[in-house]
């Protein structure tokens, strides 16, 4: 099967590393196909698939993109990029987003509350519901100790997540270190640098795979629902990961570590726990360990064919 993975924008940096972070990204590599900006394509018929993880950058091409492949075998298929919570920001109105999605031959949704939601406004279509690939057959190979003698708090740009950890990471025997943060996307930036030790700005892969796989700890404390490539890499490191029940893959790969986590008390006990038990440390990460290969290419590439012959 020929594939090609399009986007109005294709981030070069993020493919220029191996490694690659787990998503969309990697859909590329499970076919061995092309990955390239929509300008760059000359014939969208000589592919077998074209695949959009669509944002609303890319809507305003599915007309042409429709046009070209008309009466080929080309198949377009479509999945929901953003996390439902800012579909708001990123489409007019809901029957606006339908149509973009009704222009393809297959559509899936990367979190079960996605497929939901895209289920609703088009009742007729089979809504797929299938997560991104995670190279767990590269991330399982790198080794790191665990030296960072601190936790790692996830920052999150859609939703600013800074206030509400505080209450589940403060006090808690170890410094905090805010990871992934967009001072940018921060509103009260000045208060944030009050909370934590120390605050890490957006870096390249490989030393963010360095940095979660030599913490003691990782909290990711999202409020949005999403498939979650953090908890995914947490678990091919074997890190010790607690955090919020929004995330799709913290469900799957940590089951006894995550919840609500505005239920402050809660999270706290968790981390406590996880820091302090080793048998029950040693059982949430081994677990993880195992299931995130429900992430891997060969499982990714099974779910992606059997939709394509739904």
């Amino acid at each position: 099967m020929k594939y090609l993975f399009t986007a109005r924008n294709i981030f070069g940096d993020i493919l220029d590393v191996n490694p690659q972070p787990t998503g969309c990204y990697l859909w590329y590599k499970v076919f061995k196909g092309d990955i390239m900006p929509m300008s760059m394509v000359e014939d969208y018929t000589a592919y077998d698939v074209v695949h959009i993880n669509l944002t609303q950058y890319d809507h305003p091409y599915l007309d042409d993109i429709k046009r070209a492949i008309k009466g080929s075998s080309t198949k377009l298929v479509i999945n929901q990029d953003h996390v439902p919570q800012i579909w708001d920001k990123c489409f007019v109105h809901p029957l606006l987003m339908r149509q973009a999605y009704e222009t393809a031959d297959h559509v899936f949704a990367t979190t079960v509350e996605a497929q939901s939601m895209l289920e609703a406004i088009m009742p007729t279509k089979n809504i797929h519901f299938i997560e991104h690939p995670c190279e767990t057959h590269v991330l399982k190979h790198l080794k790191f100790e665990r030296k960072q003698k601190h936790m790692a708090v996830m920052y999150h740009q859609y939703d600013n997540p800074v206030f509400h950890p505080f209450f589940a990471t403060y006090n808690q025997g170890l410094p905090v270190a805010v990871i992934n943060y967009h001072q940018a996307s921060d509103p009260r930036s000045n208060g944030t640098r009050s909370m934590y030790d120390q605050l890490y700005e957006p870096m390249p892969f490989q030393t963010w795979l360095r940095l979660i796989g030599e913490s003691q700890l990782v909290y990711e404390p999202y409020t949005c629902n999403s498939f979650g490539r953090l908890s995914c890499e947490t678990a091919c490191l074997k890190t010790p990961t607690v955090g919020s029940d929004k995330v799709g893959s913290m469900r799957r790969l940590w089951p006894m570590s995550n919840g609500d986590v505005f239920d402050a008390k809660k999270m706290r006990e968790l981390i406590r726990r996880m820091l302090d038990d080793e048998q029950f440390r040693m059982d949430c990460v081994e677990y993880a360990y195992d299931k995130v290969e429900h992430y891997n290419f060969r499982n990714s590439k099974k779910k992606f064919e059997e939709m394509l012959q739904s």
